[in-house]
């Protein structure tokens, strides 16, 4: 009939059909596997990824939770440093104005020792001035009670005069 010969276009058929299923199991379903076996190793590492991913933050999170509370600790011993040392400061103060008192009330002490050793200097010259102008003047020897009677009624005159 149109000189189509049906046999011809059967075996044709035929082989399209075996090459086509040929092709098929040979070339289609292997490259369908490597490409859901990339596709899954893809997804796994997209997976991990973004699981490494998230562990980064937390371990950032708690890095920056402990830099926070390094930072406290910081200023809190910045505080208890400065609050000892203005303690120190302060303990320093009291001890040097109780140094500086001690050291007056000595010098005060060492001054009215020396005051009163000079005044028993004085007493003592005085009193050999006395009776040796007492000497002088009776032309005897005065005795000792005539002798510390005469001291305290010289420094008894002097201490009324001033």
């Amino acid at each position: 009939m149109l000189g189509i010969d049906w046999i011809k276009i059967l075996i044709h058929f035929v082989v399209f059909a075996v090459l086509a299923v040929g092709l098929y199991l040979l070339l289609y379903k292997p490259v369908l596997r490597f490409i859901r076996n990339r596709q899954e190793t893809i997804q796994k590492d997209i997976d991990k990824g973004a699981a490494m991913q998230e562990e980064g933050q937390a371990v950032k999170a708690e890095y920056d939770r402990k830099m926070e509370e390094i930072a406290a600790e910081r200023d809190q011993l910045l505080a208890d440093a400065e609050r000892q040392r203005e303690v120190m400061l302060e303990e320093a103060r009291k001890q040097a104005a109780e140094d500086g008192k001690a050291i007056k009330e000595a010098a005060e002490r060492q001054a009215q020792a020396a005051r009163e050793a000079q005044e028993a200097e004085l007493q003592q010259d005085a009193g050999r001035v006395a009776v040796d102008l007492a000497t002088e003047i009776l032309g005897r020897e005065i005795s000792q009670e005539d002798n510390e009677r005469l001291i305290a009624e010289c420094l008894k005159a002097w201490s009324d005069h001033d």
